[in-house]
């Protein structure tokens, strides 16, 4: 039976920089310690990145592209993987508070156990409600 005992630090970095009057430019990097259910593995350690543009096309409207690497190593294991997505969507604002947003996401994961491998695509639509 492998120990459930969690060891290191997490860490969550986060930057926005405001290139122009209606751009914006995130950069998040992280380090996440994480449970699994493998029973031949301890836990995860994710380290990631995630680097967010998004550009006010109007008073209401703004359009987002997104970039995500993770990379997960399998502590007590010998498997990583790498998973990669890109995003982009379009939003506009109904009223203050009040958003709807369409876009398209496409993720892929790399693995060093076979068959883990995946891609996927989905379009998504959302709504946002701040009170």
């Amino acid at each position: 039976v492998v120990a459930r005992g969690f060891n290191g630090t997490e860490w969550r970095v986060n930057a926005r920089w405001l290139a122009t009057g209606r751009t914006m430019v995130d950069l998040d990097l992280s380090r996440d310690l994480r449970n699994t259910e493998d029973s031949r593995v301890n836990y995860l350690v994710a380290d990631g990145y995630a680097l967010n543009v998004t550009w006010r096309a109007g008073a209401r409207t703004r359009v987002s592209a997104r970039a995500t690497r993770e990379h997960i190593d399998y502590e007590g294991g010998a498997r990583s993987d790498r998973n990669d997505g890109v995003t982009l969507s379009v939003g506009y604002e109904l009223w203050r508070g009040g958003e709807i947003a369409l876009g398209a996401r496409h993720a892929r994961r790399r693995s060093s156990d076979a068959g883990r491998d995946f891609d996927a695509d989905a379009v998504f639509l959302t709504t946002r409600l701040q009170f």
